[in-house]
């Protein structure tokens, strides 16, 4: 059994190993992934149109080797990069133009730095063709629409109902006349 000198020696012990752990990658050179921010769109947004220019930033102290992105799983395309003379230590800005499908489309964006270490954010955006005022208005005739035909039901439930031949009351019973001579 441990005293507990003995367990707070030992965990003295298991922490300064992980420090040491740290401090020696941190010499080695290990570094971090490269940080990245996208200023065009936000996660979960809806949009109108199918065709949106994505952009944003990605900064890394060794530099910035690329961006790429993927919509709906598909493969990835590489963004455009400017600001690329800024070199080890700089940010760079990236976009690219994605063609959206109707609904939710899937986009998963991928920093890489020149140490190849990667950040990948994923984002939501929704493409809506009824969005905005046009949205309103075909909203609100289809309202109208399924208004008039509920209407139209409730009409023809209220009108009386026809009267049937097996209904004496309804039925007027006509004699043919007698033919003369018979």
């Amino acid at each position: 059994m441990m005293t507990g000198v003995t367990h707070l020696a030992m965990k003295s012990i298991a922490s300064l190993a992980i420090v040491l752990f740290a401090c020696a990658a941190a010499s080695a050179g290990v570094q971090a992934a490269p940080s990245m921010d996208i200023s065009s769109h936000h996660d979960r947004q809806t949009v109108k149109d199918s065709a949106i220019v994505l952009s944003g930033t990605a900064s890394d102290p060794a530099g910035i080797a690329a961006v790429t992105v993927s919509l709906n799983r598909g493969p990835w395309k590489s963004a455009e990069l400017t600001d690329q003379g800024a070199g080890p230590g700089g940010n760079v800005s990236w976009s690219v133009r994605l063609e959206l499908s109707e609904g939710a489309n899937i986009i998963a964006i991928n920093a890489t730095n020149s140490a190849n270490d990667t950040t990948i954010q994923n984002m939501l955006i929704d493409y809506s063709i009824q969005q905005g005022e046009n949205g309103g208005i075909i909203l609100a005739a289809g309202c109208i629409i399924a208004a008039s035909v509920i209407i139209a039901l409730l009409a023809m439930r209220a009108r009386p109902p026809r009267p049937r031949a097996e209904d004496d009351s309804a039925v007027v019973k006509v004699k043919a006349p007698d033919e003369p001579g018979k």
